[in-house]
């Protein structure tokens, strides 16, 4: 167990939270295992720690947010917004799959229920969304997987519901030389770069 950076924690008050860690464990208790909980209760006051809201912030601060750049795209298709006052933290969006699946635990989530979700995103007209969703979820999950949380995953064998085309279309010489008089015609600074 860290006890915590010097110089912030001085000598004397490292002494007392060794003791007293000692005495949890002497006690029978885990100080450890207290600590995290108190840290996963602050993510989500009053929520189970392995509750689905409380796990997908998690994945958020601890693996997308520092690891990816489309966090924000991933936050997004969880239900989640950054929260513009308090810096690391984030809100439902009323209606999102963070609200709607806040308090259910992790380890009762079944693969219906993700069909389910992805499904109502490909009859909203949105099928590369759905894709995405299905995506964000998998890694979500063997993140949790990675993680202890849970055994399984339930997005496992659940197929892409869409079949995606890269796009192969260029632009002909004459859109080309449309798009070089339009960058003309605008001028600096926009004109230039867009040449």
């Amino acid at each position: 167990m860290t006890i915590g950076p010097y110089p912030r924690i001085d000598l004397k008050a490292a002494r007392q939270r060794a003791k007293d860690a000692l005495d949890a464990l002497d006690h029978g208790r885990d100080p450890g295992a207290e600590r995290i909980a108190a840290k996963r209760s602050q993510h989500a006051p009053g929520l189970d720690p392995d509750a689905f809201g409380v796990q997908a912030r998690l994945y958020l601060t601890r693996y997308a947010v520092p690891q990816t750049r489309t966090w924000r795209e991933t936050a997004r298709h969880l239900g989640l917004r950054p929260d513009p006052t308090n810096p690391g933290a984030f809100l439902d969006i009323p209606g999102g799959l963070a609200a709607r699946w806040a308090a259910t635990p992790v380890s009762s989530i079944t693969r219906r229920m993700v069909i389910e979700v992805v499904d109502e995103v490909v009859d909203r007209g949105a099928p590369i969304a759905a894709n995405r969703l299905l995506g964000i979820l998998v890694r979500l999950f063997n993140w949790m997987i990675g993680r202890d949380v849970i055994k399984a995953a339930p997005t496992a064998g659940v197929k892409k519901p869409a079949i995606e085309h890269s796009r192969d279309r260029v632009l002909s010489d004459g859109e080309i030389a449309r798009v070089w008089r339009a960058a003309v015609a605008l001028g600096f600074p926009f004109g230039p770069m867009a040449r």
